[in-house]
């Protein structure tokens, strides 16, 4: 944030403990995106795991959430109840990094496609990959081939990388009227290109809920 001008930005740390229950971490979102305004534009970022869930009748798969632990050992936060969350705390619009696997299941949510019905139209989200994608390229195919396809040292996982050198060079996003600001559509446009330029590309499927000219950055 400090590379677009913000060198105070306004963010909520938490301290670590050993285990998060899933009515904190809604809390804890809640409050933290109920101060925004409602000309605001609001960032969340995850990078963690992606949860999927398996039908034993089908075999088929499918997300269900934020990977979590408890003391029983692995849990999830929901999908639904992260999209919701945002959408009744937060009176701006929010966009979502998501270096995630399986994180295009979450694009899904915020359409509509799933169980829920209703589309989050201030909510952009911006996945690392497809629902049947993993961001584990980095470690498949190795940090010097990323480097050599994408003139990027991917020492993390490539949607990270990518992102930060896009920050770091914003003119290279902005491929329309190099007007110093950067849009929903210029920064997904130039993150799809050099994920898909990859050995084993992703695929994001973002859902830009009707806000693709929407500015994210100026510099």
């Amino acid at each position: 944030m400090r590379l677009t001008g913000y060198e105070k930005p306004d963010v909520k740390v938490v301290k670590a403990k050993e285990y998060f229950t899933n009515k904190e971490i809604t809390d804890t979102i809640s409050a933290y995106f109920k101060k925004a305004k409602s000309d605001d534009l609001c960032y969340f970022a995850y990078c963690g795991h992606g949860q999927l869930l398996r039908n034993e009748e089908t075999g088929e798969e499918f997300p269900v959430g934020l990977s979590t632990t408890n003391k029983k050992g692995f849990d999830y936060y929901p999908y639904d109840k992260l999209i919701e969350t945002m959408n009744l705390s937060c009176k701006g619009k929010v966009f979502m990094f998501l270096p995630v696997c399986h994180s295009g299941g979450f694009a899904d949510y915020a359409r509509g496609n799933n169980k829920n019905e209703k589309k989050y139209n201030k909510i952009t989200v911006f996945p690392a990959c497809a629902l049947e994608e993993t961001t584990g390229n980095t470690t498949n195919i190795g940090y010097e081939a990323i480097k050599m396809y994408t003139g990027i040292d991917a020492s993390l996982s490539d949607y990270v990388c990518i992102m930060n050198k896009g920050f770091k060079t914003p003119q290279k996003m902005d491929s329309g009227k190099k007007d110093r600001k950067i849009t929903v559509k210029e920064f997904a446009n130039y993150m799809k290109k050099k994920l898909n330029s990859l050995p084993i590309p992703n695929h994001p499927e973002y859902w830009e809920g009707g806000n693709e000219d929407m500015v994210i950055f100026e510099y």
